[in-house]
């Protein structure tokens, strides 16, 4: 299983899929699987779905999942340099934690990203589990970091 398949799977696990909007513990307005609308608005073909019905559809969701993951690993690879050789499960971890607290928010890990730019990974894991997020998050955050120990 690539790691892009392995983030999918994680993520729908996760996030959990919801067709009609609702605001998620920060406060976002989201809507599939997780999907920030105050953050990244919505492609118009999917905003006509949910204008016109209520809701969006199964494949919206999936699309903006699908879109969302690229969204991740692009800023993975812009905070991490050697992301490309991170094992498959690191970087499975790290989409889904990209995806879940977004480039800004994730940036504010400054002494976790620079622990596992420096492949300190039990540090970086410790790190993050010393957050409001691992807290909010709750048994997701033990999955991630387990997944970034374990490499």
């Amino acid at each position: 299983m690539s790691y892009l398949h392995r983030a999918a799977t994680l993520l729908r696990q996760h996030e959990g899929l919801r067709l009609t909007p609702y605001k998620c513990s920060a406060g976002a307005l989201t809507i599939g699987y997780g999907h920030n609308i105050d953050a990244s608005g919505l492609p118009a073909a999917v905003k006509a779905n949910l204008d016109r019905d209520g809701k969006i559809t199964q494949a919206d969701a999936e699309a903006l999942l699908l879109a969302g993951i690229q969204r991740a690993e692009n800023d993975c690879r812009r905070l991490f340099p050697r992301f490309e050789g991170f094992s498959d499960q690191r970087k499975a971890a790290l989409i889904d934690w990209l995806f879940n607290l977004g480039k800004t928010r994730a940036m504010t890990f400054r002494a976790a990203i620079h622990l596992i730019n420096r492949g300190l990974w039990d540090e970086a894991a410790d790190e993050m589990l010393n957050s409001r997020w691992a807290q909010q998050v709750g048994k997701r955050a033990v999955t991630v970091t387990d997944m970034i120990r374990e490499g």
